[in-house]
């Protein structure tokens, strides 16, 4: 294989890893998933056309050069991503976040890789660009499968895999001294290794410190990692209570976790005294602790065995796992696990994150609760959280979406307004064997005596009444919750 094939071929692999660490990272430090994947994508192509344009007007030795500055440049931007919104969070300027490092990916992510196609393909051998550019595009599919494969398993390695491929092209650009230059970029890589974690570490203390307002300036990283679907981290305050992200998203929060996991778990396990419960979704693992004394069998079913690891290990005095006999796990997707299962369950609990990535607003659908419906015994409830108060005098448009979606496949549901949670619940059933009185009855028995508003089926349907629900084939929920988190109060959040 000539030079030239060598270089375009791993010029498309680590084109399409670099678009891949940079989508992860990029949206996790601005908050936002979806629509800073939209970004990142539109910033990557446009790298792709500065390259192109700069090919033909740059000589070997600026390439060269280049070349080493996008290796150093690469090799710590996960870390300097997290440290420039940290530093404008600080600031309070974070509306400049999103166009900072949107012009950062439109020079310096792709448009490296782009220069070698158009320096090969002169006017002297037009005929070679459909041959080159299939050489390119074999790179990329050969990328595309290293992410979908080693990616899944060990982020990292992908992350380290990358440098290594990125020295070779380097190595290929000199004429001399081809073995002195990886040998060198190859000890660099050793020694960074060593510090990757340390870096990580306080570049995420940094980000969360002055990102969010709660830690006071003073997050500690308890955990960070990664699984085949997410970073995970767990973090503790100035006051060592612990918190749980997933990508950069809040999860959990010990400041609000008592009533939220009373109304969506305990209230409506209280109410029903089920035989079974499945609970979709892990994180800390407390809600099965707080079903546990009312259900005879408990099943939580997660897709990713990472986060019940780390709930499991970190939030030992919330969940009380090594206490609770009655309850197991299945790893799986709750979809797939929903229509394969021939199990039935009197009580089906929802604790997953706010739909700002698509897959997880998949599970805010009337399709998802119809799925759900099929699997519940006659009289069976549903448990759900709004992911922002439920206004009975103002429409929203997250929680009505999600109400209308209920309101299409349950014939009565209640919804809680909670003060302490921060939150509104609801219910659904298609017979509830309690009242609305009954229901607000209890929630006065337990300690959450005020701050708490009750609407039934009509109360509710009054407000959403036009509403378009939540549906597999309308996720406009993503994209409004996407444009909420966009970062230019930054120190909100």
């Amino acid at each position: 294989m000539r030079k030239e094939h060598l270089l375009l071929f791993l010029s498309g692999v680590n084109s399409l890893i670099i678009q891949f660490v940079m989508m992860r990272e990029f949206s996790i430090a601005l908050f936002c998933t979806e629509l800073i994947i939209l970004l990142i994508s539109v910033s990557y192509f446009l790298g792709l056309v500065v390259g192109y344009f700069i090919s033909n007007r740059i000589g070997k030795s600026l390439i060269i050069a280049l070349a080493l500055f996008t290796f150093l440049l690469h090799l710590h931007i996960t870390f300097l991503v997290r440290y420039a919104v940290g530093f404008l969070a600080k600031e309070n300027l974070g509306r400049f976040a999103i166009p900072l490092l949107f012009l950062t990916g439109t020079f310096f992510i792709s448009s490296f890789y782009s220069i070698f196609l158009p320096k090969f393909i002169s006017e002297k051998n037009p005929d070679a660009l459909p041959f080159y550019y299939r050489i390119e595009i074999l790179g990329s599919v050969a990328g595309l499968l290293l992410i979908l494969t080693l990616g899944q398993i060990n982020f990292l390695a992908v992350f380290f895999i990358y440098f290594i491929l990125l020295g070779g092209i380097i190595s290929l650009l000199f004429e001399k001294k081809r073995l002195l230059l990886p040998c060198t970029l190859g000890i660099f890589l050793v020694i960074f290794s060593f510090y990757f974690h340390a870096l990580d570490k306080r570049s995420c203390e940094y980000f969360y410190s002055n990102f969010y307002s709660w830690f006071k300036g003073k997050a500690q990283v308890l955990f960070s990692g990664y699984s085949p679907y997410q970073k995970i981290e767990v973090l503790s305050d100035s006051e060592a209570n612990k918190s749980l992200y997933l990508n950069g998203l809040e999860y959990f929060n010990p400041s609000d976790l008592e009533a939220f996991n009373f109304f969506l778990s305990e209230l409506p396990a209280r109410l029903k005294q089920p035989s079974s419960v499945l609970i979709v979704g892990s994180g800390s693992m407390s809600s099965v602790y707080h079903i546990s004394p009312f259900a005879k069998e408990i099943t939580t079913v997660e897709i990713d065995r990472k986060v019940y690891e780390v709930g499991r290990k970190y939030f030992k005095e919330y969940n009380h796992l090594d206490e609770i006999g009655n309850w197991h796990l299945v790893i799986d997707d709750a979809k797939h696990y929903l229509k394969n299962t021939g199990k039935k369950f009197d009580l089906v609990v929802v604790d997953i994150p706010a739909p700002y990535y698509i897959q997880t607003a998949l599970l805010f659908t009337k399709e998802f609760y119809a799925m759900v419906k099929d699997r519940l015994n006659p009289g069976g409830l549903i448990s759900i959280y709004l992911c922002e108060k439920f206004s009975p005098k103002k429409k929203k448009f997250l929680s009505s979406r999600i109400v209308a979606a209920i309101d299409s496949v349950f014939n009565d549901f209640f919804i809680v307004n909670s003060h302490a949670a921060g939150y509104s619940f609801l219910m659904a059933t298609d017979k509830f064997s309690f009242s609305k009185d009954k229901l607000a009855d209890t929630i006065k028995l337990y300690r959450f005596e005020e701050g708490f508003l009750v609407f039934d089926k009509k109360q509710a349907r009054a407000v959403v009444a036009g509403t378009e629900p939540a549906s597999f084939s309308n996720l406009d929920i993503v994209l409004d919750l996407n444009l909420w988190a966009l970062p230019y109060d930054i120190k909100s959040k």
